[in-house]
């Protein structure tokens, strides 16, 4: 499910990317956060780059899970870093890994809404370097007017 929020404001514009039942992710793929591995959410339409917002590493990011870690999470409540608010990976087996983003503000880098029919479909992707989780939303959207675009798989 991937959702864009045009607010009436730009403080109240949103985001939120969820993946999961996807490929095996290793607990190595995801590099290591705290320290070192930066994620960054692109949002692709027709092929061409609509918008992207990233997740640097550092403190707004913690482990989970054991050594080494199996997910780790960020969280920053003001979105400083391109209004990215919330972020999540997990490895795991094919079908148990996930990741999701989920963002707000004024931060928030926004596609203009509606999305044209000629940017259709849409490609969303969080990368760090060596993994990459990707959604293809090839169906029409579920909504997508001034206010707000949502994709859902069929």
């Amino acid at each position: 499910m991937f959702l864009l929020g045009n607010g009436s404001k730009p403080a109240k514009d949103k985001l939120t990317w969820k993946w999961g039942k996807g490929a095996a992710v290793s607990a190595a793929e995801m590099g290591d956060p705290t320290t070192s591995t930066d994620y960054t959410l692109c949002v692709y339409g027709n092929g061409s780059l609509l918008l992207s917002a990233s997740a640097p590493h550092g403190t707004f990011w913690s482990a989970a899970g054991g050594t080494p870690p199996k997910s780790f999470k960020y969280a920053d409540k003001l979105g400083g870093s391109d209004g990215v608010t919330h972020a999540q990976v997990a490895s795991g087996a094919a079908g148990k890994s996930k990741a999701q983003v989920k963002g707000k503000g004024s931060h928030l880098p926004v596609a203009p809404l509606p999305l044209p029919l000629n940017e259709l479909p849409v490609t969303v992707q969080l990368h760090n370097g060596a993994q990459c989780w990707t959604s293809d939303y090839a169906n029409a959207p579920a909504k997508n007017d001034a206010a707000k675009l949502l994709l859902k798989f069929p």
